[in-house]
């Protein structure tokens, strides 16, 4: 083998690992980009679905934190909505002896509201 028959292969051999080299590089930017949207993807379905997928994960608020929030915000909820059937429930019963008195007590009634 000659020395220009030499110089060639290993210019042959260095291509190949250079090619080698470019193809693992290939190959882990496709793997890394082919998880970053898998995650992207199922991220955006959890999302628009509700699926639940990151219950129980720590996201930076604990999910107990969260939940006991919207306990005391729906307990509160609660009680306003209960004093406001209770204050309609007095005004349909006003509103029902009226209806309901002859004409003297309606006249009356009117009178006091």
């Amino acid at each position: 083998m000659t020395i220009e028959g030499s110089a060639y292969s290993s210019l042959i051999l260095l291509r190949l690992i250079v090619w080698e080299l470019n193809m693992e590089i290939i190959e882990k930017t496709v793997l890394i980009f082919t998880i970053v949207a898998s995650i992207a993807g199922l991220a955006w379905l959890d999302k628009r679905f509700a699926l639940g997928l990151s219950r129980g994960m720590s996201l930076g608020v604990s999910l107990e934190d969260k939940d006991a929030l919207t306990e005391s915000e729906l307990k509160r909820q609660i009680e306003e909505k209960s004093q406001e059937v209770e204050s309609l429930k007095a005004r349909v019963a006003t509103l029902e002896r009226i209806i309901t008195d002859p004409a003297e007590q309606l006249k009356r009634e009117i009178d006091r509201l």
